[in-house]
């Protein structure tokens, strides 16, 4: 598998990686909800979405959470999953969390 970080030089609200692999592209996003608390959502085809909910003490535990799972469970249960429907996907569009006030 293979992606690209994307991440201001200042401490950002959401840090984005996508992933590619056969054929199949999910968006990682690691999201600041307070100083040394992120969470992990990842983002498949459409509305599908994957949210950890455990905080990580930093944006590089919750990509590498994220990889884990993409390696142990396959990138196709996070890219097309009827079970991850939900509404919005605001990751990676915008990189101001919804989290801050």
């Amino acid at each position: 598998m293979a992606g690209q970080f994307q991440s201001p030089v200042s401490l950002p609200c959401c840090i984005v990686q996508h992933v590619t692999h056969g054929g199949m592209t999910v968006r990682l996003c690691a999201l600041r909800l307070r100083s040394n608390e992120w969470i992990l959502r990842v983002h498949g085809h459409g509305d599908q979405v994957s949210e950890w909910m455990q905080c990580f003490a930093t944006p590089f535990e919750a990509m590498a959470a994220g990889h884990n799972a993409l390696t142990f469970e396959g990138i196709e249960h996070f890219y097309a999953d009827p079970l991850l429907q939900a509404p919005g996907e605001w990751c990676g569009k915008s990189q101001i969390s919804p989290f801050d006030s």
